[in-house]
């Protein structure tokens, strides 16, 4: 059974096969190792190819530090240009208080 963590938690799935929890936003380098029912947070950038801790906590950059805010927003902001959208201002709000929480 697939064992899924989220900070002090750990969750029974039930299940006999379950892939990564990605949060929204968030990016893996090519070749990283992720471990069946890993979590990771919103925003998160990882790029270590070892093989992940199974909670990733959001915001998270590589494993010991934290995304920069603004450099985030502005990435976000690109991507959504590559797409033809833009940012609202609710959601840069949304993530600026998720960040802080």
């Amino acid at each position: 059974e697939v064992k899924v963590n989220k900070g002090n938690d750990t969750y029974a799935t039930k299940l006999q096969f379950l892939g990564t929890l990605f949060g929204d936003y968030t990016r893996a380098a090519i070749g990283t190792a992720i471990n069946t029912g890993t979590y990771i947070g919103f925003g998160s950038n990882i790029f270590n190819h070892d093989i992940t801790k199974k909670y990733i906590s959001s915001f998270s950059w590589g494993y010991n530090e934290k995304v920069n805010l603004n450099q985030f927003l502005e990435t976000v902001s690109k991507m959504k240009n590559r797409r033809n959208k833009n940012i609202s201002d609710e959601e840069q709000q949304f993530i600026s208080n998720l960040y802080n929480k």
